[in-house]
């Protein structure tokens, strides 16, 4: 098992939240679950799927907490985001509160599609797809010899990550 290895958090946007709003109540979801993540709290771990997976698994018997994992689950549209999210609600009267858990790889890929994906074109499926298949390709890089100290996906994480 593998530590922490980074802590980030985001405001959610007036215009993000917006439109989220707006989607919600066009499905008629219900206002807390729209409101789930205006503070967005994520650890970036230095781990593997099947690792984070196990980490999580504490949260699982506590009453208060909801655990959606997006390794396992199926979206109707793969926009290749993964990871797992753990809501806490402590009563029917309080907002809840996510975090979220990621590995570097999925971390590589978040940052990428929202600033560059998600800002470019929101509504285009084409662009949807593209985060879909840099997944694929992610998920399919070969694993190097056991002599190369680290693999790609953590050096490009470290490299991208330096000054941070």
């Amino acid at each position: 098992m593998t530590s922490l290895a980074r802590f980030t958090y985001r405001l959610k946007t007036y215009d993000s939240m917006k439109k989220k709003w707006d989607k919600y109540l066009e499905f008629g979801k219900k206002f807390y679950k729209g409101c789930n993540d205006l503070l967005g709290i994520r650890f970036i771990v230095d781990s593997s799927e099947e690792e984070l997976i196990e980490m999580i698994e504490m949260f699982k018997n506590i009453k208060e907490c909801e655990v959606i994992n997006f390794y396992t689950n199926t979206k109707t549209r793969d926009d290749g985001y993964r990871g797992i999210h753990v809501y806490f609600r402590y009563n029917r009267k309080c907002f809840p509160i996510e975090l979220q858990f990621w590995t570097r790889k999925d971390a590589l890929l978040h940052f990428y599609s929202h600033e560059v994906i998600y800002k470019s074109a929101p509504e285009n499926e084409e662009f949807w797809e593209y985060s879909g298949k840099l997944r694929n390709w992610l998920d399919n890089i070969p694993v190097p010899p056991k002599e190369i100290e680290i693999d790609y996906i953590n050096y490009l994480y470290d490299v991208l990550n330096k000054d941070k």
